[in-house]
């Protein structure tokens, strides 16, 4: 019988192929964002662009309690990087406040 493989792995694996080399693809929030904010420690660098990342879309890709749905997506706003944060600001709104913990992925120019 085939090993299984489950469907976050997958994305993920895709994701990584599509666009090598871009960072983030794939991350884990690290604090309690809202439902416009989206915040990744490990994303703060303050020699970046604030416009690095306009439009790109951020999926949650895994759920957390009181969080966003699996699936739901929103786009990184014009200038929406806090670079010495690492916080993400995005429209639309997610249905509720990103949790700590959160598994997000970035789609870059694809939805």
């Amino acid at each position: 019988m085939a090993a299984s493989t489950s469907l976050l792995t997958l994305r993920q694996n895709i994701l990584r192929r599509l666009w090598p080399g871009h960072f983030p693809l794939i991350d884990t929030t690290t604090a309690l964002g809202s439902t416009t904010t989206v915040t990744i420690g490990g994303a703060a660098y303050s020699g970046a662009s604030v416009n690095k990342y306009d439009g790109v879309h951020i999926y949650i890709a895994e759920l957390e309690t009181g969080g966003p749905a699996i699936g739901e997506i929103a786009r990184v706003a014009s200038g929406g990087v806090a670079v010495a944060t690492g916080i993400f600001t995005v429209s639309p709104a997610f249905t509720a406040a990103v949790q700590n913990g959160t598994n997000v992925q970035f789609h870059y120019g694809l939805r």
